[in-house]
């Protein structure tokens, strides 16, 4: 059980950012190689990834020298249905197997 004030949860669980660059297959890659950024994904048109506000910095000076210019990177506000799942989804939860009727 967790208790506390929301804006306390919303700090505990981390920022997910999202990204669009000239090249998001580079930029995967060097997000997945950078200390501090976590749970890289593909995600429609734009990646997604966990990071601390001081891991955010040094990535955009590293995809940049790499040639992955960068037209978006913007922290992304957890809703209080994503802390929701987050408490109380295992994070390795499987899909429900269909009912067999």
């Amino acid at each position: 059980m967790h208790e506390g004030e929301i804006a306390a949860l919303k700090r505990s669980a981390g920022t997910i950012y999202r990204l669009r660059t000239s090249d998001d297959t580079l930029a995967r890659s060097v997000c997945e190689d950078q200390p501090g950024i976590d749970a890289v994904r593909a995600v429609g048109g734009h990646l997604e990834f966990a990071a601390e506000e001081a891991a955010v910095a040094p990535l955009s000076a590293v995809l940049v020298q790499a040639g992955a210019l960068i037209s978006e990177l913007t922290p992304q506000t957890a809703t209080l249905e994503d802390l929701f799942f987050s408490l109380t989804e295992p994070e390795s939860e499987a899909a429900p197997e269909p009912a067999v009727v």
